[in-house]
């Protein structure tokens, strides 16, 4: 997926360049080169193009040293080692392009102190770019031997798939925006995630000398099969692009701090640059190796969406998994019952507006200091983006174990006097209770947990089918359960 990204931005020049040469001409290539130079950057005297265009059948072959193009992301950290996108444009009756590419060599990208990399054995990359959308209208990328890898000192995660197949359309939109669909199915994937410990500070005896630090704590992970989809409502890919030229015309942090007005009057010009995003990921038999076991499911899958990016936003959370099993052997015998079968779990929050907080953030930033934005300043720039704090909600969510079947649901204001309320109902209580009372007499664990499940029911008020029920507010004075203060 993020070489089809940058496949898609290098394309994105295409909506300026004529596509109706045909066969392909050393005057046209010379002509298209030309017009590159906008989004590439002009090579300065004696320094090697930024781009190459050469006729190659009906069309050109088309290379962009992409490091040297976005030079100017240094000046927010961001680097990109020395990487080159190689593709071959054909042009199409319709003025379309036909856009193939079979990269395969690896990419390097730093942000901070995180780098990421990218890597596949084979690539092979096939759209079509319509200029009137300013994006693919189509699109399909295949790989096999796909890899990633995201590193910081403390933390390592790497990710690997066997062989997948991405595809994708971009429709039109309002005020000449595009809206794109995706999705990818990938077999044979897996990976691992290591959390380092924090560098020791130097030894006080001897300040050259760190004590040793642990070699942290490694989980792997695996899926048969993957499957992501993933929904962009009405990306305004010109703003984007803008960006884009603006970057190649200042490749280095001191030409983009001097032109830093000009760069923020393009960034508020483009907010929010999206209206929705929404992506899901499915998982069939995911495995996590842990160093008490290993957990697996039958299937897992995670969602993320948000809305109004351009005025009062809403943003929500999704986690579902079913028939997980927990590592045999490693728990104690009378915590079957209240060990996760399955969960489907929803969090959103609404209220924030996040285009409004992206201008004060640019209003407030200042590229001429080493701390481009001070702490007040993002605290500043939190409360335009929860003017009112927000709302927190809990849609209708459920967790069974084996004896247990929990649902619950709330609300809560995240404002200056938060509070809200959580409505909670549960299947099999009585029946966890007499499991656990029944190993209580040999098992000191089972008379533990057993306590607090006790002082639930008592709580609990008798719903109309037979659960059992807890309507919990909190938040204007003392906590209460059913109504009842909670002592």
């Amino acid at each position: 997926m993020p070489r089809s990204l940058l496949l898609g931005f290098a394309a994105a020049v295409l909506p300026i360049l004529s596509a109706a040469a045909a066969p392909a001409t050393p005057d046209e290539a010379a002509r298209l080169s030309a017009l590159l130079e906008r989004y590439v950057g002009r090579a300065a005297p004696g320094e090697a193009p930024r781009e190459t265009v050469a006729p190659k059948g009906d069309g050109y072959a088309v290379t962009v040293d992409l490091k040297r193009s976005l030079a100017g992301l240094d000046a927010f950290g961001f680097a990109i080692e020395p990487y080159t996108v190689n593709m071959v444009l054909t042009p199409r009756p319709d003025g379309t392009w036909r856009v193939q590419s079979d990269d395969t060599a690896p990419l390097v990208m730093h942000a901070g102190d995180q780098t990421i990399s990218l890597t596949a054995r084979t690539s092979a990359f096939d759209g079509t770019f319509d200029p009137k959308l300013g994006s693919f209208s189509s699109f399909r990328e295949d790989q096999t031997g796909a890899g990633d890898e995201r590193g910081t000192p403390t933390f390592v995660q790497s990710r690997h798939t066997g062989a997948v197949a991405l595809s994708g359309t971009g429709v039109p939109a309002e005020n000449g925006t595009v809206s794109t669909a995706s999705h990818s199915v990938g077999t044979g994937a897996g990976g691992e995630v290591t959390f380092k410990p924090k560098p020791s500070d130097p030894s006080p005896g001897n300040p050259a000398v760190p004590p040793p630090s642990g070699a942290g704590t490694t989980l792997s992970y695996a899926s048969a099969t993957t499957r992501t989809d993933t929904a962009v409502d009405r990306l305004d890919a010109p703003r984007v692009l803008d960006l884009w030229a603006f970057l190649a015309a200042h490749p280095s942090r001191d030409s983009v701090t001097a032109a830093q007005d000009e760069l923020k009057g393009l960034l508020r010009a483009g907010l929010p640059y999206l209206g929705a995003l929404k992506q899901t990921g499915a998982l069939d038999a995911p495995s996590l190796s842990t160093p008490v076991g290993i957990v697996s499911a039958r299937t897992a899958g995670l969602s993320l969406e948000a809305s109004g990016l351009g005025g009062t936003g809403k943003a929500g959370l999704s986690v579902s998994a079913a028939d997980i099993v927990a590592p045999p052997g490693q728990l104690p015998p009378w915590s079957a019952g209240l060990v996760p079968t399955a969960l489907d779990l929803h969090v959103g929050i609404d209220g924030f507006h996040a285009a409004e907080a992206a201008k004060a953030a640019v209003d407030v930033v200042d590229l001429r200091h080493d701390v481009i934005i001070t702490p007040e300043q993002k605290e500043q720039v939190g409360r335009v983006f929860l003017p009112d704090g927000g709302t927190l909600t809990l849609q209708p969510s459920r967790i069974t174990t084996k004896m247990l079947d929990l649902t619950m649901e709330g609300r809560a204001a995240l404002g200056p006097q938060p509070g809200g309320r959580v409505t909670l109902s549960a299947k099999g209580l009585d029946a966890e209770i007499a499991a656990l009372q029944a190993q209580a007499a040999t098992d000191p664990g089972a008379g533990q947990a057993l306590g607090p499940l006790v002082l639930a029911k008592n709580l609990a008020k008798p719903n109309p089918d037979g659960t059992l029920g807890w309507v919990i507010d909190f938040g204007h004075g003392p906590i209460t359960v059913n109504g009842a203060p909670l002592q």
